[in-house]
């Protein structure tokens, strides 16, 4: 698999993973926070169509907000908690799981080899 094609399923990874959070809470949780999720999925896909055509830069700041990502995925994944949700919750499993998801994916992006073969040298970073 040439670099391109590995961003390419790194981009829908993100993607999806971001629709489906914006799915189970708004299923479980309702529409408390709603709207944040869904401007989360409206930032990723923009910068995913900018991951897509390799720039430099968007690899950096898709790493970063991977890591913020990971950061309020368990901060959501604490605060349930408090809510009367339960420790094996869907919810709260799926936001522990999108943490530790989120975090892998910003790591992978900046360490890899083949992930840094796609991205052009002159866009930046």
């Amino acid at each position: 698999m040439d670099g391109k094609a590995l961003v390419i399923r790194i981009a829908l990874l993100i993607i999806g993973l971001s629709l489906l959070t914006v799915i189970f809470w708004s299923i479980f949780v309702g529409s408390r926070g709603l709207v944040g999720n869904i401007f989360g999925l409206v930032i990723n896909v923009v910068l995913a169509g900018f991951l897509v055509a390799g720039q430099g830069w968007a690899r950096w700041v898709m790493a970063i907000r991977s890591g913020v990502g990971a950061i309020s995925s368990f901060a959501a994944w604490s605060s349930l908690a408090q809510h009367d949700f339960g420790f094996f919750s869907i919810i709260r499993l799926w936001l522990l799981a999108s943490a530790m998801f989120c975090a892998g994916i910003g790591v992978y992006l900046v360490l890899s080899k083949r992930v840094n073969d796609h991205f052009n040298p002159s866009s930046g970073f």
